[in-house]
């Protein structure tokens, strides 16, 4: 009897504590992905004095819990999300999924691309909070300088 109330107290304790590390190493898609957005943006201010202009709104259009592609609540990576006409800033950044991912991905790039913002928003165990990952490039200068938001840590 002792033996299985020390499991069950070991696996009341264990149990949120691997949820929660999961959430945040699916977190860090988030991050890794905003950091080749931010080097491509860079890569892009200087070669064109300037960030590009316009809107992605959130890519893709629904949220991964709904999509849950393959059972593991995922967007699915489809070019027609990322690239061709409709997407020029994606195209621009050369950016596009192409596995199954956790993250809706928006930009919005000032009119005269000196500033703009990334956000990656996700639900990566598709309760009711979504988490908020920010990169922005707000300092009006010559001197690309992008800082990068993270959410708070859920307790």
């Amino acid at each position: 009897m002792i033996v299985v109330a020390i499991i069950g107290i070991l696996a009341a304790v264990a149990i949120p504590q691997f949820l929660e590390y999961m959430n945040r190493s699916k977190g860090n898609e988030a991050v890794i992905n905003l950091n080749a957005l931010e080097k491509s943006a860079i890569r892009h201010f200087i070669e064109d004095s300037g960030y590009p202009t316009g809107t992605e709104g959130a890519t893709p259009g629904a949220n991964c819990c709904t999509q849950n592609v393959g059972g593991g609540r995922r967007c699915a990576a489809l070019d027609a999300d990322w690239t061709g006409a409709g997407h020029p800033v994606w195209t621009s950044l050369d950016f596009r999924m192409t596995k199954p991912f956790f993250f809706q991905y928006a930009y919005t790039g000032e009119a005269t691309g000196q500033t703009f913002t990334l956000t990656a928003t996700g639900n990566t165990d598709c309760d009711a909070i979504s988490a908020v990952y920010t990169l922005r490039d707000v300092s009006l200068d010559v001197v690309a300088n992008p800082e990068l938001i993270k959410p708070p840590v859920r307790d």
